[in-house]
């Protein structure tokens, strides 16, 4: 759909929940993982000669949400692929 020079790739951060067992007051507690979390895409100094990206973006801020499997490739100076990342239900 379009071309970027620049992208930042999202970070998952996993919220920690503190746990103790039993009824023992001296027990200490134990962390176990919680809720993950994932910072936004950010697709920078792009171009595209289609609207697709445009509209969707158009969709989603006239509140017609539209989930969709994103593909995001990096490629060589050859423009060969060499890394891909999918974005589930974006």
């Amino acid at each position: 759909v379009g071309s970027f020079s620049e992208v930042d790739l999202p970070v998952a951060t996993i919220e920690a929940i503190e746990y103790r067992d039993g009824s023992d007051p001296s027990s200490g507690a134990r962390k176990l993982p919680g809720r993950v979390s994932y910072a936004n895409v950010v697709l920078k100094r792009g171009l595209s000669g289609r609207t697709d990206l445009w509209d969707w973006f158009k969709a989603t801020r006239d509140g017609a949400l539209q989930r969709r499997n994103v593909a995001i490739v990096l490629l060589d100076e050859a423009r060969k692929p060499v890394q891909r990342w999918l974005l589930q239900d974006a």
